[in-house]
């Protein structure tokens, strides 16, 4: 462990994250206030560009759709790395009066807060960016080719009459087509090969819409919804069960 970070801090950022390589000057805003107003500030600022850049290029060669994904995240942490390490040189007359100019002396250029919430920010950024590769990658390139599952009452009894229809996190369908649910509330969506990463599932019953995240599955029972009265055998794979509850429609709809 002492090795590797003896070789840590021989690298000039990881240096400068702990303000080793030259002074720091003071600030009027405190480094948690700084961070508070950058840092939710860029990250909002990136997300919304993110989401934006992701959504108009979704049809675009995936390369392309990927790096307009990630820039903007990995462009203001790269602003933000520069915050963290600009120096500029001290005049050795101002510091020790002598002219000597052997041990030249550094200061950081930017201030105590706003070089904290740089801080506070670029990892987070490099983590986010990370992020959207994964999920600007189309469903080809991971493997990701079918999604199913129950859809369950609140009780735990299949729903076994509607449409579910799979969509990505713009809300766009990314199943082949919508798959009708059957008697024991089962539904097995193949996903288009260039769609993006299914994030939601609109199921379509008689008496309403909803809408479930694909995230807020529970591990299906035996039969699939833990009270299925019918019985049998799961189909081969892995599946899901997601519980709904819907309201009957009012009568103007």
């Amino acid at each position: 462990m002492s090795l590797i970070r003896d070789r840590l801090s021989n690298v000039p950022f990881v240096s400068d994250l702990w303000d080793a390589r030259a002074r720091v000057q003071g600030s009027m805003l405190s480094g948690i206030d700084a961070a508070k107003i950058v840092g939710s500030t860029l990250v909002a600022s990136v997300t919304g560009l993110t989401d934006g850049l992701s959504k108009l290029f979704a049809g675009v060669p995936v390369a392309v759709s990927v790096m307009t994904a990630v820039l903007p995240s990995l462009l203001v942490a790269a602003g933000a790395a520069c915050i963290i390490s600009s120096r500029s040189v001290l005049s050795s007359r101002l510091l020790n009066g002598t002219g000597d100019t052997q041990a030249p002396m550094y200061t950081y250029v930017y201030g105590r807060g706003l070089r904290t919430a740089s801080k506070l920010v670029v990892f987070p950024l490099i983590l986010l960016a990370g992020y959207q590769v994964p999920a600007q990658l189309p469903n080809r390139v991971l493997g990701r080719a079918t999604l199913g599952g129950f859809i369950c009452d609140q009780d735990g009894m299949p729903v076994d009459e509607g449409e579910v229809v799979v969509m990505d996190r713009f809300n766009e369908p990314v199943g082949a087509h919508p798959s009708r649910l059957d008697s024991v509330g089962f539904f097995y969506s193949p996903l288009r090969p260039w769609g993006l990463r299914p994030e939601h599932i609109r199921i379509e019953l008689r008496q309403c819409d909803l809408t479930v995240s694909v995230h807020d599955s529970e591990p299906a029972g035996p039969y699939g919804c833990r009270a299925n009265p019918y019985g049998g055998t799961l189909p081969r794979g892995t599946w899901g069960t997601w519980r709904v509850h819907c309201s009957a429609r009012s009568s103007d709809q």
